[in-house]
């Protein structure tokens, strides 16, 4: 299962706006796109689907975000309802640490 969650920062040089990070379950490795907007967030979920497949020869199945819908077709979605950050616990972690460093 990936967790992912979408982090609002302030605006960087390159005027990314947004990062999206993903956390496999498993080794809870993460990947991180910086983005411009919110609606780049489909396009990196399938950067991170290639990656998998052809790293590790995987197929992603389950997905956890926050009615993002930043799936792709095959996966299975899940979300957490609005509000609920204890649901999507893995991702909300990971986006605290880096707010706080």
């Amino acid at each position: 299962m990936i967790h992912s969650d979408i982090v609002e920062m302030p605006i960087t040089q390159g005027g990314s706006r947004c990062l999206i990070i993903f956390t496999d379950d498993d080794p809870r490795g993460p990947w991180a796109y910086a983005m411009r907007w919110k609606q780049d967030a489909p396009q990196n979920f399938g950067h991170t689907y290639a990656w998998v497949h052809r790293q590790f020869g995987a197929q992603i199945t389950r997905f956890l975000g926050d009615n993002g819908r930043e799936s792709s077709p095959g996966v299975e979605f899940d979300t957490s309802p609005p509000y609920c950050k204890g649901q999507n616990y893995r991702a909300e972690r990971r986006n605290r640490t880096i707010r706080e460093s």
